[in-house]
């Protein structure tokens, strides 16, 4: 059995109106996505699905952890991750205005009756992953990394201090008349 059927939202049957379905993320998940960055992860995903005769809106609740490498000690640590994202359904036979039609705009045919929502949930948690993966500070403002590795990477910091530049202090002269 196909592991991704079980993100499967069965719309076709539905009433128009709110519905609400719940859906568990983990490593068995992450695993089904070739080169995927996150190896290990659980996160608990609420889908709220607004049905209308012409689209569904969904909204996806995403709150869970992340195991990423450190950047700077490159331990592994759990980085909390909550988010909030939205994307609009709509019924149609083709596309009559591409412009309109993307990621956040999504189209399905009359004959669709259920719609696999396991990508959407991949991408959203990606795209809420930060640029720079360190180790959170504590209450502080210290970060909380091996103490081993900082104290290592401490000796190769350069202090160099700020001189100012000659150049500029004929132009300095001018601000003050």
């Amino acid at each position: 059995m196909n592991y991704l059927k079980n993100y499967s939202i069965p719309f076709k049957g539905l009433r128009d109106g709110t519905h609400v379905f719940d859906f568990e993320v983990d490593k068995k998940f992450f695993e089904q996505f070739e080169h995927s960055e996150i190896e290990n992860g659980k996160f608990s995903v609420v889908v709220k699905l607004e049905k209308n005769a012409t689209f569904m809106a969904l909204d996806f609740i995403t709150k869970g952890t992340i195991e990423l490498e450190c950047d700077r000690c490159l331990e592994k640590f759990d980085l909390n991750v909550e988010s909030e994202d939205r994307i609009i359904i709509k019924f149609g036979e083709e596309i009559f205005d591409s412009r309109y039609i993307g990621e956040e705009i999504q189209e399905v045919t009359h004959q669709q009756s259920e719609l696999n929502v396991a990508q959407n949930i991949y991408e959203f948690i990606h795209l809420h992953l930060p640029y720079k993966r360190v180790h959170p500070d504590d209450e502080h403002g210290n970060p909380t990394c091996s103490k081993e590795i900082l104290k290592s990477l401490g000796k190769y910091i350069i202090q160099k201090e700020h001189e100012p530049d000659p150049r500029w202090d004929k132009l300095k002269g001018l601000l003050k008349k």
